[in-house]
């Protein structure tokens, strides 16, 4: 469920962090289980990008240009769920924060 108001972006990883699991509280509840393995421990990464799915039937011609998704992974066995951080976060600030994070980590990998 999306906020009646979305959050501003977070400008760090601990804001991202907090913003993430303050929604997954609110909407998940304090210990949400895995369906495959009953874990109630969660990994959240970083905001992946997906292209629209141009060859879909129906085209998701998303303002963004991308989906932004958070993948939020069961400890134990590896399982992931993607959030689309539209719902959590403002739409203009997670272009940018998402941006940032792609070039620091072509950076990263540049060395």
């Amino acid at each position: 469920m999306a906020n009646e108001e979305n959050w501003p972006a977070p400008t760090t990883w601990d804001e991202y962090l907090q913003g993430v699991m303050r929604w997954l509280v609110e909407n998940w509840g304090a210990k949400k289980a895995c369906p495959y393995c009953g874990s109630t421990e969660w990994q959240i990464g970083a905001v992946r990008r997906f292209p629209p799915a141009a060859n879909w039937p129906v085209e998701n011609d998303h303002e963004l240009g991308f989906i932004p998704a958070i993948p939020v992974t069961s400890y134990r066995c590896g399982q992931i769920v993607f959030i689309n951080a539209l719902w959590i976060f403002e739409p203009q600030e997670v272009r940018m924060f998402a941006e940032e994070q792609a070039r620091a980590e072509q950076l990263q990998s540049e060395g």
